[in-house]
């Protein structure tokens, strides 16, 4: 997997309503429209891919969009693109965005639940207001703009992970947790 002439913008996760999957193509349209050199990179399956598909056909942007569906080298396809995009209206702790910021992947996620948790806003990635549709937009244009901003984000998104979500450091946790038991 490789597209050297476009910037990839990346999402994993199920193919489900309340994951701003709709949103997010809505965005991609408005990025398009202006700039022919994105892609974005649909990891996952889930009841509303045929939706999602007809969609984009509808919005006319299905030449840059590739449903990849259900992959086992999720990292790779991570470490092939430029940018993680994580639109979801409400989520735990995604696991996908971890694995994003272990790829030393910049990020741009709605400021919900557990990401606000893991992103700190202008630090280890972007959030926006949960489907706010120009905010995404906005934040995905800025780093699509901003090769700097891009590179800072992700060396901190990755060292965010390393420092706090690495396997020795949450069995340090789960070890003090039980000794104070």
């Amino acid at each position: 997997f490789e597209i050297s002439d476009k910037k990839v913008f990346v999402y994993a996760g199920r193919l489900v309503d309340g994951k701003g999957l709709d949103l997010l193509l809505e965005a991609v349209k408005l990025i398009m429209d202006k700039d022919k050199t994105v892609y974005l990179l649909l990891l996952g399956e889930g009841p509303i891919k045929t939706r999602l598909e007809d969609k984009a056909s509808s919005l006319g942007i299905s030449d840059g969009i590739c449903f990849k569906g259900n992959v086992s080298n999720v990292y790779e396809y991570m470490n092939a693109s430029d940018i993680f995009v994580f639109p979801s209206l409400s989520e735990g702790m995604p696991n996908a965005l971890l694995e994003a910021m272990a790829c030393r992947l910049p990020v741009i996620a709605s400021r919900i639940g557990g990401v606000v948790d893991i992103v700190k806003d202008g630090k280890s990635g972007l959030l926006f207001k949960p489907g706010d549709i120009s905010g995404l937009e906005s934040a995905m244009v800025r780093l699509l703009k901003d090769d700097k901003l891009r590179q800072r984000l992700g060396a901190e998104a990755r060292k965010t992970i390393v420092e706090g979500f690495s396997i020795d450091r949450v069995a340090e946790e789960y070890i003090k947790l039980y000794k104070n038991i």
